[in-house]
């Protein structure tokens, strides 16, 4: 029989031997100089306990092991608990690059076939709109929820409250994320990364998909990641001296 791994089994044992180290930075409040400050944090024991919670609280919305779902969230403190949560459920998180060709988004949702979307109200809205993720059944919303129907990812959270840890027990076949970038052109180019170093900040500058990757692989051992503030469909306009002020600002 194969051994049964987790992805997110590293935050639960990081939040016992640090509970308050940072784990997550993310851009809060702008100073008079017009640049972001990083005040808005986890640490890696919240980061474990409200995981914990949403990942209960999806559950019983009908989101677990093996349940492909679209994640439509900015880079937040939200989108990050909300990514743990999918990991340590046993979900396969569905993420696209937002620089993606509209038409190619849509191929790439059909293929990926997935169950559940969870977004913010305007993906949500775009997903009515534009007809995304037709099979999706389980609908949650990140922030207002209007007339799609469906939870919220807060009253998943107050759901799952106490609940106590989610670890599924998954196998090393599992799938483990869909990720496409800006060049898939169908499920079948999907991929996913994961990789680290102790010991050190790394920004993630890139969308969605990149802020994933970076959290995952920063988290699981031990780094503090940071959400730097660009253009999600146009990373390339993003102003460099803004990412190196922001960057050093994250690490102070």
């Amino acid at each position: 029989m194969a051994p049964s791994v987790n992805i997110a089994a590293a935050l639960p044992r990081l939040a016992a031997d640090a509970p308050d180290r940072v784990a997550i930075r993310c851009p809060g409040r702008r100073g008079a100089d017009g640049f972001a400050r990083y005040d808005v944090a986890l640490t890696y024991a919240e980061l474990d306990r409200r995981s914990d919670a949403i990942a209960a609280g999806l559950a019983r919305a009908g989101i677990a092991r093996g349940t492909r779902t679209v994640v439509m969230v900015r880079p937040s403190p939200e989108f990050f608990l909300l990514m743990f949560a999918l990991f340590k459920a046993g979900a396969v998180p569905v993420l696209v690059d937002p620089g993606i060709d509209r038409r190619a988004l849509t191929q790439c949702l059909d293929e990926a076939a997935p169950a559940a979307f969870v977004g913010i109200p305007l993906a949500h809205a775009a997903r009515v709109l534009l007809r995304w993720a037709r099979g999706a059944r389980i609908l949650v919303t990140a922030g207002r929820r209007w007339g799609w129907g469906g939870t919220t990812l807060a009253d998943a959270e107050r759901a799952g409250a106490g609940a106590g840890p989610q670890l599924a027990e998954t196998s090393p076949d599992d799938v483990a994320a869909i990720l496409f970038t800006s060049g898939s052109a169908s499920a079948r180019q999907a991929f996913s990364a994961l990789r680290g170093m102790p010991g050190s900040i790394s920004t993630g500058t890139a969308p969605s998909l990149n802020s994933a990757n970076i959290s995952r692989k920063n988290s699981g051992v031990g780094r503090t990641s940071s959400a730097q503030r660009c253009p999600r469909a146009r990373p390339c306009a993003a102003r460099p001296a803004a990412i190196a002020f922001e960057r050093a600002s994250s690490c102070a």
